[in-house]
């Protein structure tokens, strides 16, 4: 059994273990969408904020809880916000069951000031026409994780509600709910015969996730696929070769060759 108590700035979820809600651990360039999509509030799982959280283990239960401040605000002196999570290791490494929360609320300025025209002298900024309202938002979700020999897979659903806030006013004015849905699997083969070739490898990781999410402040849902390889050198040395390909919604897709060092 284990307690920790951490004060700081960080991600909500940084002490998750089991890497699906912590973006420092990804293997792929993109992000997922689980902790990237946002809305009017501009949160997202993935950003940082000045918060205090303590997280442990007890038995086969991993658990973590926090409260923070808003997003950019280095004093913590705006609105809370409060994060939880819960997972439980159903089998050893084959099957892990969890559950987290993510609400708060965040201050949001929108510039009502005309803009200049090309040619024209630059307009003075009235502070009267920046225009400040709180933007509640909300993330409920469920994840299982599990490793089955060198088949590792994750999956996630995940419910957000946010406020949306009016572009003409700068004032909230309704709210919006959208679902979102992502599994990930991959593969580790383990390249003993090529660890002291000319380019050694010691690792080959295949890796595939499929997505589905519902747009903020757009109508229709998007579905989108990442394909990845990355090769293990040494252990502070990796390649990565990516395709990124939506598959419903707006088109777009890119392959990306990256190497990342270790220092």
């Amino acid at each position: 059994r284990s307690v920790n108590l951490m004060m700081g700035n960080s991600r909500p979820f940084f002490a998750d273990p089991y890497n699906i809600l912590n973006e420092p651990r990804k293997i792929t360039r993109a992000n997922n969408a689980l902790i990237s999509v946002a809305g009017d509030s501009g949160v997202d799982i993935a950003s940082t904020l000045q918060n205090v959280e303590f997280y442990g283990r007890a038995g086969k239960v991993f658990y973590m809880a926090g409260i923070g401040a808003d997003i950019g605000d280095p004093e913590g002196s705006g609105s809370d916000n409060f994060a939880a999570s819960v997972v439980a290791d159903v089998m050893p490494k084959e099957l892990s069951i969890g559950a987290f929360v993510y609400n708060g609320r965040q201050n949001v300025t929108t510039d009502l000031n005309p803009t200049s025209l090309p040619g024209q002298p630059i307009l003075q900024p009235n502070p009267n026409l920046m225009i400040t309202d709180h933007v509640d938002f909300s993330r409920y979700g469920v994840m299982i994780q599990g490793q089955i020999g060198d088949f590792n897979y994750q999956a996630a659903g995940m419910k957000s509600k946010e406020d949306l806030v009016n572009s003409s006013s700068g004032l909230v004015s309704g709210k919006e709910t959208n679902y979102l849905y992502q599994g990930e699997l991959f593969y580790t083969l383990h390249c003993d015969s090529l660890k002291d070739s000319l380019v050694p490898i010691t690792q080959l990781v295949p890796f595939v996730r499929i997505e589905n999410y519902d747009r903020f402040g757009a109508s229709g849902s998007v579905t989108d696929a990442v394909f990845n390889l990355t090769a293990f050198h040494t252990e502070n040395f990796k390649t990565s070769l990516e395709w990124f390909q939506t598959l419903t919604g707006p088109d777009d897709n890119r392959v990306t060759l990256f190497l990342v060092f270790g220092i």
